[in-house]
């Protein structure tokens, strides 16, 4: 397979604008592995041969790359494993509580939730997670008002 360097750049481009925090859940340093040339290579040539014999979305084979080569898993595929919901009441006293489980946490959100918050699908959104809710410090969160949720990564 004759390899071209603009699958290359292409290649560097998506790895760049990918947040840190997912290679960090991995034990992983993103930049070290922009600089590694055989571990580029050998990202390149999964990424290019996904594309052009495969006919995948780029942005998938960027990431089905990452999996083959670090077990860093595609979106759909993060496993969360432990969660938390933190609700700021000032004077009151903040409530906070973490869960086990994405059932646990959907339960204590929804009692945090209006009536209203919940017929416009808030208790899906503050509770459903992927990839691009991590932040650097390798967890999700999402917000609402004074509700705030999160998830951690294994």
């Amino acid at each position: 397979m004759l390899l071209y360097q603009s699958f290359l750049e292409e290649l560097k481009e998506k790895i760049e604008a990918m947040p840190t925090a997912l290679f960090a859940s991995r034990g992983l340093d993103k930049e070290a592995i922009l600089a590694d040339k055989d571990v580029m290579t050998q990202l390149w040539t999964i990424y290019q041969k996904s594309i052009e014999d495969y006919e995948c979305d780029p942005d998938w084979s960027a990431r089905d790359a990452l999996k083959d080569v670090f077990g860093i898993q595609h979106d759909d595929e993060l496993v969360f494993e432990e969660y938390a919901l933190h609700v700021v009441r000032g004077v009151a006293g903040d409530v906070y509580e973490c869960f086990g489980s994405r059932d646990e946490l959907r339960e204590a959100v929804g009692k945090w939730l209006l009536p209203d918050e919940l017929r416009r699908g808030e208790l899906d959104r503050l509770t459903k997670f992927n990839i691009n809710h991590l932040n650097r410090d390798s967890y999700a969160e999402n917000s609402l008002r004074n509700i705030h949720v999160c998830a951690y990564p294994f």
